[in-house]
């Protein structure tokens, strides 16, 4: 009697081995990128505004990560051309008086700090958007860095019908994330946030839109697939989309050159992109450089937490001597100095709620706290507060805030009919 056990799926002839693959390595990028030595690099590069005194002109700072320890020269100048209402003439130079810089468009910045200069600013203090809802976008009339023939983005060549779904023809469109190249886990990512909605229609930016039937954010053209972790680092005003070298890259904001995210997603060449609009690339930087740079969420007195949408309380400043939420006050203001609290007046270029027109408004740093700043330490005031309401807040005024009548009083005088008072 023959008692050797006959093969079968369950029990297969000799020994079956696999192998165990060995744990992932330190995250890297396969073009890695040397740190600066300590000799040269300067960690931030600052941006300043030549009509006030160095104390409180920094408009923003950036990470120096582009080349031995600087910041692409376009990028960092079209950034200070949108906060100073899409000046696209303007140039940097390394004093208030001074020619311009001698870098070409896609050289790094390596000194320390450079004011952005109007040509034909007499004073030099030009007025400054202070928050993205008086932002006005520039229609027709884009940065022309940004039109290069290299830079041009494919239309879809077949119908897209809207019963398909938003999130569905952006998943279908990309296949993966359009900056790692991962199809697991990707999730549609609005260029221009669906929390900007009254911004978006106030500047009928529908005009770019696949579907400009219908006012929305939710438009394939508004939108590319990320993967869920970048994504948050998106959303969170990490990193930018913009163009550098005649493609389209990832810009980290701020960070070390030895960080993960600096290692991993900065200068990356983008998969290519399908039926995405410049326009809302171009509305999505500035909405990171108005509501990042300038308005440094923590310096407006939020949380990290709170600034990246986890709605955590803020704790007081007066409960932390010293400090200002839990940063040092040098950390923090050492981004933006221009809006610190204080006396010391600005020209801002303002929205006026009634009329959506622009108009350049005095304000001191005390009444910007006061108008942008947070309303409550329970959580984040709305980014898109409607355009349609006006804050009244009068606690922080100072007497020089009093420029030319009060704003209110001119809006009141404007609603009974009666001109301005100019």
């Amino acid at each position: 009697m023959n008692t050797t056990s006959s093969a079968s799926p369950l029990n297969p002839p000799g020994n079956a081995s696999f192998d165990i693959r060995r744990r992932y390595g330190k995250p890297s990028h396969f073009n890695s990128v040397n740190a600066p030595s300590n000799a040269v690099h300067v960690e931030n590069v600052l941006f300043r505004h030549p009509g006030y005194p160095d104390t409180h002109n920094i408009l923003f700072s950036l990470s120096a990560l582009d080349g031995p320890g600087g910041v692409h020269h376009e990028t960092a100048r079209i950034a200070c051309a949108l906060l100073a209402n899409s000046r696209w003439d303007g140039f940097l130079s390394t004093t208030r008086d001074g020619p311009a810089t001698l870098e070409g468009p896609e050289d790094a910045l390596t000194q320390p700090s450079y004011y952005f200069r109007l040509p034909d600013s007499v004073d030099e203090r030009y007025p400054i958007v202070p928050d993205f809802a008086s932002f006005r976008f520039p229609h027709d009339n884009l940065p022309p860095s940004w039109l290069h023939p290299s830079l041009v983005i494919p239309k879809a060549t077949t119908h897209q019908p809207r019963e398909g779904g938003f999130a569905n023809i952006a998943l279908a469109r990309d296949i993966s994330c359009r900056l790692t190249n991962h199809s697991l886990g990707t999730e549609s990512a609005h260029l221009i946030p669906q929390t900007e909605f009254s911004w978006f229609a106030d500047n009928a930016m529908f005009r770019y839109a696949l579907w400009g039937d219908c006012v929305t954010t939710d438009d394939p053209r508004n939108a590319v697939l990320l993967r869920s972790d970048i994504q948050t680092l998106f959303n969170a005003q990490r990193f930018v989309l913009v163009p550098k070298k005649g493609a389209w890259v990832s810009h980290v904001l701020y960070g070390s050159p030895n960080d993960e995210m600096a290692t991993l997603y900065h200068n990356v060449e983008l998969q290519p992109l399908k039926e995405v609009a410049v326009e809302f690339l171009l509305a999505r930087f500035a909405w990171a450089v108005v509501t990042n740079l300038l308005q440094d969420p923590i310096l407006l007195g939020f949380s990290f937490g709170e600034a990246i949408g986890c709605r955590r309380p803020a704790p007081s400043a007066a409960t932390a001597p010293g400090r200002f939420l839990g940063h040092s006050v040098t950390a923090v203001f050492a981004r933006c100095t221009f809006i610190l609290p204080g006396p010391l007046v600005r020209n801002l270029l303002v929205m006026r709620t009634q009329t959506l027109t622009q108009t350049v408004r005095e304000m001191s740093g005390d009444r910007y706290l006061a108008e942008f700043g947070p309303r409550s330490t329970s959580g984040l005031r709305s980014r898109s507060k409607s355009p349609r309401k006006r804050i009244r807040n009068s606690s922080a005024l100072g007497d020089d805030d009093q420029v030319e009548g009060s704003e209110d009083e001119a809006w009141e005088e404007e609603s009974r009919g009666r001109p301005l008072k100019r």
